[in-house]
């Protein structure tokens, strides 16, 4: 007999950003108190009172408040699942069958076109048919009986059959197919991915082989190194810069949880920001002054390198900040751009050889998942690093670079943070270096010189880049603050939750995830 379920799916909402209380839990955030390990998402069992996600004592150690169908969830530990998955749990009345979901995260209760048999083992079924409705897919086994129960969080495609996937930015969607067969990538604190060979080394070194492919650059975009993973665990991570830019993409069928600092650098992208003007005496006699270059764009423009009036009095006009270079979705895939560049002398009675790189802004991640995105602890940090101090024609600072989150569900816990920010403009002194991008939306400080010589302008974040320091005779510009990067987040409607003490930085775009 055949059967067109109707699910009554039990929707799954994520914590809160004003959360703060000590029993709140969900099926992503755990119960840490020993003694009270629990988490009762419905509220079903007498020591929550009624009310869902509260963490109270295990109800299966006691035994009778273990509701009937329950106790196979033992085995789970009353923490990640409270039933066994993809089993038949019970019959409610005698038209509708409770089942445990895939990853035994919830119940789900299926209206059966007959009646439910509890030795049957529930709803009879049409064999090998699969229906989907309300946000959830319903799979019949071959012994008519149903097999599974899949949740949807992109809800059903046209046709009821079938949950809706994910159809990730970038021309990704073929990688994401391959990653349900793929191997799962668990990275402990040291780690490294190299974007330009594609090699993989865990914390201890150890070498991990893990698939990948890269792919051409796009106009306006860099090439992207992708990795196929069934699910990833990552610590501290570190991705090194490369020459050109490469961005990584690690695209995985399961759930990312981020549990440590991903740093992700980038080599010097030219984004057009300006260089500032070196100024000699006729003799060559040891004495260079000039005005500072500005800092690289991205997200945000970059802020104008100071001016001097060298040392003839003449005005030596400050470099352009690098202007706005990728877009708002991040599609293509891009990373932050380098600050104007520093003027290369082999000593300051010989006349200029041209100029050096600039600040180098930060690097480009993509993170894909079918499921779930949690960063948990720690930061991805795609910050534009900080000028190095100048005597002559000083630096700007790198932008920040690129963040894209892909999943359904995208999540930072308090404490942990996502953040491109800029990095500060150099300083007309030895001392003069600046700051790298924070890990907060405080903005990086710009060289900070002694006396007339001109400090350096401070780096994006929450607040806008600032100009290097003009000056008078005699003096040098100070660089100035790179721009912020981007993030973009895409998740289903309402997918992203961040928790109060979370930082991101800049403010992210949030959009639709795309679906097929």
């Amino acid at each position: 007999m055949s059967m067109t379920p109707k699910v009554a799916f039990v929707t799954i909402l994520l914590v809160s950003a004003c959360s703060t209380d000590p029993l709140y839990c969900n099926e992503r955030k755990e119960c840490t108190d020993p003694q009270r390990p629990f988490c009762d998402l419905k509220g079903q069992y007498p020591a929550s009172e009624g009310i869902g996600r509260t963490c109270i004592p295990d109800p299966f150690a006691t035994g009778p408040d273990a509701s009937p169908g329950q106790d196979s969830a033992v085995g789970c530990g009353g923490r990640e699942c409270i039933c066994e998955p993809d089993t038949f749990l019970r019959c409610e009345g005698d038209g509708a069958a409770v089942y445990c979901n895939h990853d035994g995260s919830h119940e789900v209760m299926v209206a059966c076109e007959a009646s439910c048999s509890e030795a049957r083992g529930g709803c009879s079924c049409e064999p090998g048919t699969s229906t989907c409705e309300a946000s959830t897919t319903v799979h019949c086994g071959d012994d008519g009986t149903v097999s599974n129960v899949e949740p949807c969080p992109l809800d059903c495609d046209d046709s009821g059959s079938r949950c809706l996937d994910v159809d990730p930015s970038n021309g990704l969607a073929p990688y994401l197919d391959q990653a349900v067969a793929a191997p799962a990538l668990v990275l402990s604190d040291g780690a490294v991915i190299d974007a330009e060979t594609g090699e993989i080394s865990d914390g201890d070194g150890t070498r991990v082989n893990i698939a990948s492919v890269l792919l051409d650059a796009p106009a306006g975009g860099v090439a992207v190194r992708v990795f196929v993973v069934s699910s990833l665990v990552v610590g501290d991570t570190r991705i090194p810069a490369t020459e050109p830019s490469i961005a990584v993409a690690l695209v995985s069928s399961g759930d990312v949880s981020v549990q440590g600092d991903i740093q992700i650098d980038s080599g010097h992208a030219d984004c057009a920001a300006g260089d500032g003007i070196p100024e000699l005496t006729a003799g060559q006699l040891g004495r260079c002054n000039g005005s500072g270059s500005g800092g690289g764009g991205l997200g945000t423009p970059g802020a104008r390198g100071g001016n001097s009036n060298g040392l003839s009095g003449t005005l030596l006009p400050g470099g352009s900040g690098g202007g706005v270079a990728a877009t708002d979705s991040l599609v293509p895939l891009r990373g932050g751009c380098s600050g104007g560049r520093i003027g290369l002398f082999r000593s300051l009675n010989d006349p200029p050889i041209g100029y050096g790189p600039g600040a180098p802004g930060g690097g480009a991640l993509q993170l894909v998942s079918r499921t779930h995105i949690e960063i948990a602890a720690g930061f991805l940090d795609a910050g534009g690093e900080g000028a190095r101090p100048g005597s002559c024609v000083v630096p700007g600072g790198g932008s920040g670079g690129g963040i894209l989150l892909e999943a359904p569900e995208v999540v930072v816990l308090d404490g942990a943070g996502i953040v491109a920010n800029g990095g500060g403009g150099g300083g007309a002194c030895t001392a003069g270096a600046g700051e790298d991008g924070r890990r907060s939306v405080e903005s990086a400080s710009g060289g900070v010189c002694p006396g007339p010589d001109g400090d350096g302008g401070s780096g994006g974040s929450a607040s806008a880049a600032t100009d290097g320091e003009s000056v008078g005779v005699n003096r040098s510009g100070g660089g100035g603050g790179g721009g912020v990067g981007r993030i973009r987040i895409n998740t289903a409607t309402y997918g992203f939750q961040r928790e109060r003490g979370a930082v991101v930085s800049p403010e992210p775009s949030v959009g639709t995830i795309g679906v097929r």
